[in-house]
């Protein structure tokens, strides 16, 4: 037996972005653990895989809380075959395709999830006095700011 966890959100559009969160397996047994961000009601692993929008990770038995990323990019091809607009945690995926076969976890299996956030990866960007001016007239000490987006 398994249990799933989902969370919806509105249409990701195209962008890079990163999810995070914690995970613990507090189970005696090593566990594996799927994540996607999928079509709401779901969509055929195949394409969330071919697409890196799943994952599997591999667990420890009684592992503590462990960060994971996983970053992917939405492009206009993918939303042809999907909208992204899901997260699904999975306990106990019920597929026998690579490399998803396996993780079916023993009963008892406890994973608790974590901290969960996606965040759009921002390009960085270029402001200043320097920002603005042809390579051919750039003035030394211009001040040149790069900004990130915060995490």
């Amino acid at each position: 037996m398994g249990a799933d966890l989902f969370q919806r959100f509105d249409a990701l559009a195209p962008g890079t972005y990163t999810l995070s969160f914690l995970v613990e397996n507090q189970s005696t047994s090593p566990a594996e653990l799927v994540f996607a961000v999928q079509q709401a009601l779901g969509t055929p692993a195949s394409v969330t895989l071919a697409d890196g929008t799943l994952a599997v990770l591999d667990l420890p038995a009684s592992s503590g809380f462990i960060h994971e990323t996983l970053t992917f990019t939405i492009t206009p091809q993918l939303l042809t075959q999907f909208t992204p607009n899901e997260l699904t945690f999975s306990n106990s995926y019920d597929s026998d395709a690579p490399p998803l076969g396996g993780t079916k976890n023993p009963a008892g299996t406890i994973i608790n999830i974590a901290d969960v956030s996606l965040t759009l990866d921002l390009p960085p960007t270029i402001s200043g006095t320097a920002a603005n001016q042809s390579p051919g007239t750039l003035h030394p000490f211009g001040q040149v700011v790069i900004l990130r987006p915060q995490r």
